[in-house]
């Protein structure tokens, strides 16, 4: 754990991911849930059996959905 070097992310609407400072980024939604995606498919993502809540997390990725409005946002 000592390695880790955590940021913050913000989930937005947007079109484009910002990086805003080294410790702070914000992705569009829609870019979020495609890289989740990938990464849970191909296997390079996991989901830690032992995480508390780990049943509603499962649950609620397979509900995940990306809505694009008129705008395109």
């Amino acid at each position: 754990m000592r390695d880790l070097d955590p940021i913050g992310v913000t989930i937005t609407g947007g079109m484009a991911v910002n990086k805003v400072s080294r410790n702070d980024i914000r992705i569009p939604k829609r870019v979020l849930a495609a890289t989740l995606q990938v990464a849970l498919q191909t296997g390079r993502g996991k989901i830690a059996k032992g995480l508390p809540n780990v049943d509603v997390l499962i649950t609620e990725l397979e509900n995940f959905k990306v809505k694009i409005s008129a705008i395109g946002t």
